[in-house]
Order: C-alpha cells, then sequence, then structure tokens
C-alpha cells in the first residue's frame, strides 16, 4: 500500500550554480541512505531533459526518485519524488571578489513529495491467508507504526527543503545550520551564512 505523506515546494527566481546546486542535493540523498552506494550507477535519477529552444530561456526537468528502507525493514520503505523544474535559463556572469563566475539565471521550482511504502515486497498481499488481513493489519493493528514512519518520512522532506532554502540563502521558519557548500555556490575565504 502506498500512503502519502506530504508534499514541500521551493521556488527560487534568481542565479544558481547548477553543478553546485546539484552535488548539495545530491550529497543530501547519499548522507540520508536514500541510496545503495556512491557509485553513479546507483543513483536512482530518472529523468533529465533540457531544452534550450525556448523562446524565453532554457528549460530543464530533472527527476530522483531515492528509496530508503530503513534498518533493513522488509514491511516499510521510504520513497522520495524529488523534481526539479527550471525554466527561463539563461546563461550569465557575476563579479564577485574581482573573479568572474558562470551562473544560470533561472526560475527555479523543486517539489518534494514523500511517500511510505508499506509491504513493498508484497510478501502479505501475495499470500494466501495474509492478503485477508492485510488492511486490518494496517488500520488497527500497525497504525501506531505507521504514523511513526510517516513522521520520519516527513521530518526527511522537512529537512531536504531547509537545505535547499539554505543553500538559496532563503529565510526558514526556524534557525537552520549553515550548508556545506557556500551561498550561491561562490567559495571565498572567510563563512557565508547566517
Amino acid at each position: 500500500m502506498t500512503l502519502f505523506v506530504g508534499t514541500h515546494e521551493v521556488k527560487y527566481n534568481g542565479p544558481i550554480n547548477l553543478k553546485n546546486f546539484y552535488r548539495e542535493l545530491h550529497d543530501w540523498v547519499i548522507e540520508n541512505e536514500f541510496v545503495p552506494s556512491r557509485k553513479n550507477n546507483d543513483f536512482p535519477e530518472i529523468l533529465f531533459y533540457e531544452s534550450r529552444s525556448q523562446p524565453g530561456g532554457g528549460e530543464m526537468w530533472v527527476w530522483w526518485r531515492p528509496i530508503k528502507v530503513p534498518q533493513g525493514n522488509s514491511f516499510y520503505r521510504y520513497v522520495l519524488r524529488i523534481s526539479f523544474h527550471l525554466f527561463k535559463m539563461k546563461d550569465q556572469e557575476i563579479m564577485h571578489g574581482n573573479k568572474k563566475y558562470k551562473f544560470k539565471y533561472a526560475e527555479n521550482k523543486i517539489i518534494i513529495t514523500g511517500i511510505l511504502e508499506t509491504d513493498y515486497q508484497k510478501k502479505w498481499r501475495k499470500h494466501p491467508l495474509l492478503k485477508q488481513f492485510y488492511p486490518f493489519f494496517l488500520k488497527r493493528i500497525a497504525w501506531h507504526t505507521v504514523e511513526q514512519h510517516k513522521k520520519i518520512l516527513q521530518d526527511y522532506c522537512h529537512d531536504l527543503q531547509k537545505t535547499i532554502k539554505a543553500y538559496y540563502g532563503k529565510p526558514h521558519w526556524e534557525s537552520t545550520e549553515p550548508s556545506f557548500r557556500p551561498k550561491w555556490g561562490i567559495w571565498e575565504d572567510k563563512p557565508v551564512g547566517p
């Protein structure tokens, strides 16, 4: 059974260093163990589409579908649907500290959707006796555990949204830790952040 947990959305208009932004989110997914290894072959990017022929500027779609199985659990797993949509992309150069940086100026929309999958191996649903009790088990017996896992997944979604906002330098409703990557992707000698 697939249970929808929630959706978070981040919008940003301005200069963006795509390489550093991509690395920041890639590192977040790896650090939170949503991929089996650091190999790029294991990374769950299912779509990368770029069009440069748009009249108002280029457009880019990226879809990630990372999956995490909590502590080797065979009944629950977390799925994040991360969708990037960048549009009106134009090349831009910015002078900062007597250095010229190449950026893309774009309107950016990122949608993060959390999904909790129960019985993802379909052991209960394929078993002739257990499939009769599966809905009852979820609604009456395991509802407390399901709610705990939904809360954990909601926290992951919120943390990813917070990481994206910290990278963009956007305010968040709670205090944020400084991002490992510098604000807007510009490295400086002194730390940048709140």
